[in-house]
């Protein structure tokens, strides 16, 4: 039985299997090495249900490989067979064993090699593997009858074991994403180092080699980080692996975490995990004011108000909606909020409040909100800050203007509401103040 296989995105394969150094004459084509199977195994290979004390299942030994080489170029006599040197080793006898394959017909271009798998020692056409072993296999052409002199070499692998219930080798589980605190969290700021880690166990009663990948892809599916680690672990062990990545950019993100038994030979040792990360825009360290966030509605602990005039809605703190209802505003529908119709024209826009410099520095409570439409005249919303300097408001998507006072004097701010988003603006004034 093949081992089971998870597929990852075309981009990582490639990046991975393709090195770009590799440079190949006009009208010639890569050689390329295969195995006829996925996956070999001995007759002491069964499924003993990992330790678990039961009856182990009687297998078929699949211990005879077959290898293909397809080079055009290695087709060097018309009137007859031509053969091709093959290096084969595994991670259990790392002694590089040399086969020979030889044409399959006349002018083929196609070459086939046979070599012999075993629990034993090795021989001159047996080679040592133990269960969760990769076998490697490395075909290298040199180009005649071309400038080019360089050799193509190509590689490829096998699983060496069969595939037993449970079929994941090193199950991995409970993706997380931390901050340096140890805290996890799915919004960080661009700049601060986030760990992205999971929970991995080995079951077996073998050591198994595994690979832990993780991938970061921004919302238009493009590879912002890809980085991995490598070791081993022993048998009923279970570790936290984890990687490290600073974004650069703000925005919404998936992690995807794999883990694989190497690179070279991406044989799935547990399905795939993902969780959705969002990077804002890190306003104690940045001059920009905009940022999209993935919010579609008033966050947990808001409350959803209607302006009197308009019926334009809000969001705002259970204190302020206390407030604003002793000035006639009244209580909006939630369920009408949050219809489809609503998400598709509507906004949130929201921050944070601080008073840099005066008598209080610090979060500023209370503090009022206005949001003007272009002209600097008209007031399209408002609302005030908690007590801890939040704010937040739902408005029609569309360009605005917020003026902010920097003791003595007010500062102008252009910004901008898309429908479904976030976009925050963390308002800091009072830098004047001596």
């Amino acid at each position: 039985m093949k081992p089971l296989h998870y597929v990852i995105t075309v981009f990582l394969l490639a990046m991975i299997f393709f090195s770009s150094d590799v440079v190949l004459a006009q009208n010639e084509t890569q050689p390329t090495i295969e195995f006829d199977e996925a996956s070999y195994s001995t007759k002491n290979m069964h499924c003993n249900f990992y330790n678990t004390g039961k009856t182990p299942i009687p297998n078929q030994a699949h211990d005879k490989v077959i290898i293909t080489v397809t080079d055009s170029n290695a087709n060097k006599f018309s009137t007859s067979i031509d053969r091709v040197s093959v290096y084969v080793w595994s991670d259990s006898d790392t002694k590089v064993m040399e086969i020979t394959a030889y044409e399959t017909e006349v002018n083929s271009g196609i070459f086939k090699g046979k070599i012999t798998i075993s629990d034993g020692q090795s021989t001159q056409d047996i080679i040592h593997v133990r269960d969760g072993d990769t076998l490697s296999a490395r075909y290298s052409s040199a180009t005649t009858g071309s400038l080019d002199t360089t050799n193509h070499d190509v590689t490829t692998t096998s699983f060496i074991g069969i595939s037993c219930p449970p079929f994941e080798r090193v199950p991995a589980s409970s993706i997380r994403v931390l901050d340096t605190r140890g805290n996890e969290n799915d919004v960080t700021t661009v700049g601060k180092q986030v760990l992205i880690t999971s929970t991995i166990a080995n079951p077996t009663g073998e050591n198994q080699n595994f690979t832990y990948i993780v991938q970061i892809q921004d919302q238009n599916g493009s590879t912002a980080s890809l980085a991995w680690l490598s070791g081993i672990m022993l048998p009923n062990q279970t570790s936290s692996p984890s990687v490290s990545w600073t974004p650069n950019n703000a925005g919404n993100f998936v992690v995807s975490i794999f883990v694989w038994q190497s690179l070279t030979n991406p044989n799935s040792l547990s399905a795939p995990l993902s969780a959705d990360l969002t990077v804002l825009h890190d306003f104690a360290n940045s001059k920009s004011s905009i940022s999209d966030a993935k919010n579609l509605h008033c966050h947990l602990g808001f409350e959803l108000m209607t302006k009197p005039a308009g019926g334009s809605p809000v969001c705002v703190t259970a204190n302020t909606a206390q407030k604003l209802a002793g000035r006639g505003w009244g209580t909006s529908d939630a369920s009408s909020m949050n219809s489809t119709d609503s998400l598709e024209k509507n906004g949130i826009f929201s921050g944070n409040v601080v008073l840099a410099g005066g008598p209080s520095p610090g979060p500023q409570a209370n503090y009022e909100v206005d949001v003007y439409a272009t002209d600097g005249i008209t007031i399209i919303g408002k609302t005030l800050s908690d007590a801890n300097g939040n704010y937040s408001i739902q408005l029609p998507a569309g360009n605005y203007m917020i003026h902010t006072l920097d003791y003595p004097n007010e500062q102008t701010h252009f910004v901008s509401v898309f429908a479904g988003k976030n976009t925050i603006f963390n308002i800091v004034y009072g830098t004047g103040y001596k």
